[in-house]
Formats: structure tokens, sequence, C-alpha cells
């Protein structure tokens, strides 16, 4: 019996869930989450699914890697080996920061009582800026290695 997992293997544990799979159902489940916490804290749901927008969105970007860099010591070992320019591509782990923390600003400024035009622009400022640091910071991990 051989007791080696092959890192390229796309289900958890041998299991029927892939990472990808688990990924799409957080993601999914924190927009109607945020829609909730939308509805509750600012009355207006639609807010609040933008923001899980977001959020899931780099949720299901950053989950598959994190998952696959436990079982190849760490995402470093992902890395893609062509060594061009960290952000020409995309870059899953920035792209997932940043749109993480791009949903949670858009929901802080709307808690805020910012203008929603000016919330959106800021909370997208942010997140370019924070693409481009983590792009150059963080090792452009491959999900699938």
């Amino acid at each position: 019996m051989d007791t080696t997992h092959d890192a390229s293997q796309a289900s958890i544990e041998d299991g029927p869930i892939s990472p990808e799979l688990l990924a799409a159902a957080v993601g999914a489940f924190d927009v109607v989450m945020f829609a909730i916490v939308g509805q509750v804290a600012l009355g207006d749901p639609i807010v609040g699914g933008l923001a899980g927008v977001f959020v899931g969105g780099g949720i299901y970007l950053l989950l598959p890697v994190m998952l696959n860099a436990q079982e190849n010591d760490g995402s470093g070992t992902m890395e893609s080996p062509d060594g061009s320019n960290p952000v020409r591509g995309l870059h899953r782990l920035a792209a997932g920061f940043a749109l993480s923390v791009t949903g949670l600003l858009v929901l802080a400024t709307q808690l805020a009582d910012v203008a929603l035009p000016i919330g959106l622009g800021g909370a997208a400022l942010a997140g370019a800026v924070i693409y481009l640091a983590a792009g150059f910071a963080l090792p452009n991990a491959n999900p699938r290695r």
C-alpha cells in the first residue's frame, strides 16, 4: 500500500471535494453572509452582498493555494519557475489578499457613512496597492503543484 500523497491530486485527502470546489462554496457563503450583515448593519443587503463578492472572490483565489501549500511544505515550493515579473500575470495570493481587503473596506466605508462611490474608489485603490505590494512580497504559487 502506497502511503504517499500526490500533490497534484485534485481532491482533499482522496475525498470527493476538491480545493477549488470548497473555495467556491465558501466564497458563495461569504456573499450570503455579507448580504445579511449589510441588511442588519446598514439596511442595504446589496452593499453587503457587494462586499461579500469581493471577499468571496478573494477566498476563492486564496483557499486552494493555502490548502495545497500545506501538502507541499509551503507555497515557496509551488512557485512558477518562469522568473518573470510577479504581477505580470494573475498572482493568486496577492489577488486573494487584495480582494478580501477591498471587500472589508467597502463594508467599513459604508459603516462609516461615506458616500458609496467614494468608498468603492478608496477600497479599489487600497486593493490595487495591496495587490502590487503583495505581488512582489509573496511567491506566485500555482495551486495545482
